[in-house]
């Protein structure tokens, strides 16, 4: 079971150290289906996060649930952090990886 209330909100997240596990909440703004990916855009309080699952990384029982996540669900996610710099473009793009999701009110 996910604990809500040590979630942390978007902006903390994406200063969070690389491979730390954090818990994430908000609601789903937007949902690829890619044969063995998902992404998911998650938006917060305090601006947007990119969830991805890789089926080969998360349980099946896992992958197939947040397959199923709606738009404008709200969802709580504890999750890996991963991020890559791309200095040519000034971008940082920040990758959370799930391994535990549950639907909240």
């Amino acid at each position: 079971m996910i604990n809500i209330e040590k979630r942390i909100f978007s902006d903390k997240a994406k200063e969070t150290k690389e491979n730390s596990n954090v818990i994430v909440a908000g609601q789903v703004k937007n949902i690829k289906l890619m044969g063995s990916l998902i992404f998911i855009e998650l938006r917060d309080f305090k601006g947007e996060l990119q969830l991805v699952a890789l089926k080969k990384e998360i349980s099946e029982e896992l992958f197939n649930k947040i397959s199923k996540v709606s738009l404008e669900s709200s969802i709580a996610v504890t999750t890996l952090i991963f991020s890559l710099s791309f200095d040519c473009f000034n971008f940082t793009l920040y990758l959370f990886f799930p391994s535990s999701m549950r639907n909240y009110p």
